[in-house]
């Protein structure tokens, strides 16, 4: 689902840009510096021809600074890959959250010599994010056990 797929509108933070879904930073830095240079309000040819130019180009901008917001940042661009992220709710917390989980995730390869795959790893993001337990909203005081035991199973 790499893309995101769209955003409310049906289009992708990676259309607005103009980029491709695997890009590097540096690609997407300088899609978002040409465009912002091409649409700013203050610079935009469109915008001196009339007030309605002027609005257009303000929208325009606005949804190029969105999209490099999203994309830009490194949690926020895997949340929006995976179809979990949350324009509406974007306090950054979520971003913290995947951050911590993350670092965590590496320092347990770490520790016991052999690192996870990318699939262990996007299992478990879609077991935390995507798939909510039944039975309650909060996960059980011993989640972390259960995903040791599951890798533990595995070897």
């Amino acid at each position: 689902m790499a893309g995101g797929g769209g955003g409310k509108n049906g289009v992708s933070l990676y259309a607005v840009l103009g980029v491709a879904s695997d890009c590097s930073d540096a690609e997407l830095r300088s899609a978002y510096r040409k465009l912002a240079m091409k649409w700013h309000p203050d610079k935009c040819a469109c915008a001196g021809s009339s007030a309605g130019g002027a609005d257009a180009a303000k929208v325009r901008f606005q949804k190029i600074q969105g999209a490099y917001a999203v994309l830009s940042d490194p949690n926020k661009r895997i949340l929006y890959d995976v179809g979990a992220y949350d324009s509406d709710g974007d306090d950054d917390g979520a971003g913290e959250i995947l951050g911590d989980i993350l670092d965590a995730m590496s320092q347990n390869g770490a520790e016991n010599g052999k690192g996870e795959s990318l699939e262990d790893m996007q299992r478990q993001f879609e077991e935390l994010f995507l798939r909510p337990s039944p039975s309650s909203s909060f996960p059980p005081d011993d989640a972390g056990k259960s995903a040791s035991k599951r890798r533990a199973a595995r070897k």
